[in-house]
């Protein structure tokens, strides 16, 4: 009976060890695409808010690099990070400026963002903003597309390119999302893993895109209604301002005429009987 025990349990742990790796694989790829998705909305936050030097920028403030790893400004010149492999690194501010990620059609990361244009009306914004968040809805159905392309993939070389294209966007040339190849991995039933793995793309890179872009609208709106809000009351202020300097010099010097003429009253001679009473 013992005998059959360790049997089975031998026989459980050899039907369990492909389920793991292949479980490991897809949380590997999960975490690529999540990391994809994230640097596609820093990416567009810096097109809406723009991208300062990074000399420029206050102690605390964090940038990520062309690796997705975070770096936190902590002194002047001084950039430090808790990634693996770089933390006893420090970055100085033309390094930040240099390794900051970017999207590859930009040759310099650093930008004044949309809200940050001058004398210029909110709603006149619109049409760059509406533009912006529909490249970003593009860019991250891009993402997904190119999980999806990648999984059935095996052996890709390092610096591949290719061309993926979501519905109703152009088509983006695009690195393959290494993580995501399991192309030549096999499930316990001797099936290709990728059959079962091309729900990242299909349900969960989808799924999680609609969730960002939804709360990115979200924040869109807020920082629409606030920009309104915040040139409005300038302009307020810059007429109100007007208004009282034509109020002071249209009203006040009449009456301080007034009152220095009063102050007179009393040399004007008279020559009626009733000045004495």
């Amino acid at each position: 009976m013992k005998k059959n025990a360790v049997i089975l349990l031998a026989c459980i742990s050899l039907t369990l060890v492909p389920v793991r790796v292949f479980a490991s694989a897809e949380g590997v790829c999960i975490e690529a695409v999540n990391a994809e998705l994230s640097r596609e909305q820093r990416i567009y936050r810096t097109i809406l808010f723009g991208l300062t030097p990074a000399e420029k920028t206050k102690n605390g403030e964090t940038r990520f690099d062309r690796k997705g790893n975070p770096w936190i400004k902590m002194d002047d010149n001084t950039w430090r990070t808790q990634a693996a492999g770089y933390k006893n690194t420090t970055w100085s501010d033309m390094q930040m400026d240099i390794m900051v990620e970017r999207d590859a059609l930009s040759p310099s990361p650093i930008r004044r963002g949309i809200f940050e244009t001058k004398k210029v009306l909110t709603s006149e914004l619109i049409p760059s903003l509406t533009q912006s968040m529909r490249a970003l809805k593009c860019r991250v159905e891009t993402v997904c597309e190119n999980a999806l392309a990648t999984i059935p993939k095996s052996g890709l070389a390092p610096g591949a390119t290719w061309s993926v294209q979501a519905r109703g966007c152009i088509p983006f040339e695009v690195e393959p999302i290494y993580a995501c190849q399991m192309g030549a991995e096999k499930n316990s039933d001797g099936d290709y893993a990728h059959k079962a793995s091309e729900v990242i793309g299909r349900t969960y890179c989808k799924k999680i895109a609609g969730e960002l872009l939804e709360r990115e609208a979200d924040v869109l709106r807020l920082a629409v209604s606030y920009d309104a809000a915040y040139r409005s009351l300038l302009q307020f202020s810059g007429h109100f301002e007007s208004f009282i300097e034509e109020f002071r010099a249209s009203l006040l010097l009449p009456v301080r005429q007034a009152v220095s003429l009063l102050g007179r009253l009393q040399r004007i001679p008279c020559f009626l009987s009733q000045c004495d009473e």
